[in-house]
């Protein structure tokens, strides 16, 4: 029976462990990906949507002495009571002037966490299940190059 160097006996261990760990990563950001698909699928269904007023807009000037303003926005609810809120959607320059009509969607448990709804909330909710869906991927591919490289190196 021929006898095998430890050195290749070595790199086979290396690269089997490798791919295990690959493949641990790659489940894991599969799975990160299906939750927060989920997540990005049924958060808006719960969403309520209504027509607001920007009421005032607020001038914050953070450390560096950039100014963002922040759009307060009055909107009613179902009970036909009115909320106000200010959105933390800061912008330079003004995205809002006073007056504007917006619409507001918030979860109605939680109506203080309402944000002025735009094009860009698909892609915010999205980016999450893309990225780590893709890093998955990466992850599953490195595995199957590790364990490739490790059929490879035995003798």
């Amino acid at each position: 029976m021929p006898r095998h160097s430890p050195t290749r006996r070595q790199g086979a261990t290396v690269e089997f462990v490798l791919a295990l760990l690959f493949l641990t990563i790659a489940l894991l950001m599969a799975a990160i990906a299906i939750a927060t698909g989920i997540l990005a699928v049924r958060l808006p269904a719960s969403d309520v949507a209504a027509r607001g007023v920007v009421i005032e807009i607020v001038e914050r000037v953070d450390n560096e002495g950039n100014a963002l303003y922040y759009p307060v926005v009055n909107f009613p609810l179902p009970d036909g009571s009115r909320r106000t809120i200010e959105t933390s959607d800061g912008s330079w320059p003004p995205a809002y002037k006073v007056d504007d009509t917006v619409t507001v969607t918030y979860d109605p448990a939680h109506p203080e966490r309402a944000h002025i709804a735009s094009p860009a909330d698909a892609l915010t909710r999205w980016i999450w299940p893309f990225v780590t869906a893709i890093l998955s991927a990466a992850f599953l591919a490195a595995a199957l190059l590790a364990r490739w490289l490790a059929r490879s190196v035995r003798p």
